[in-house]
């Protein structure tokens, strides 16, 4: 119970040498989606940059100014990343294989089904005109 969450983050492997934020740092969120999240960010040396979303080590990837960089377990399950000094851009995106790979598989079938299903109707279109 010494720490408090709201003033200090932890990570769960390594250390981090991070400087105290000044009075110049800002974070502005620019948008926020379900797979995707971008931020403008001014540091004011390497600065460690908490974000409230559930860690999952296969699934988020973090970019800086379209650099990516490593997601850090924060706080048992959150994430944070260092950013270095300057302003920059940042970039959370959820994109795990598994998604990709359903996503595919899930059109393939939905296009198989439809392509069946057009074939049936057509036959059975012609069965009648052929028959009378």
């Amino acid at each position: 119970n010494s720490i408090d969450p709201k003033k200090t983050a932890f990570i769960h492997e390594g250390e981090l040498l991070v400087d105290k934020p000044d009075s110049t740092v800002f974070v502005n969120l620019e948008k926020y989606a379900n797979e995707k999240i971008i931020f403008n960010v001014n540091a004011s040396g390497n600065n460690f940059l908490f974000l409230g979303n559930t860690y999952l080590p296969t699934g988020w990837k973090a970019y800086i100014d379209d650099s990516q960089t490593e997601i850090h377990r924060t706080n048992h399950g959150f994430m944070g990343i260092v950013v270095p000094e300057g302003k920059h851009s940042v970039t959370f995106i959820y994109s795990p294989t598994s998604f990709h790979v359903s996503k595919y598989l899930s059109l393939t079938l939905s296009s198989l089904l439809f392509i069946g299903l057009v074939f049936t109707v057509k036959k059975k279109y012609f069965n009648k005109n052929s028959i009378a």
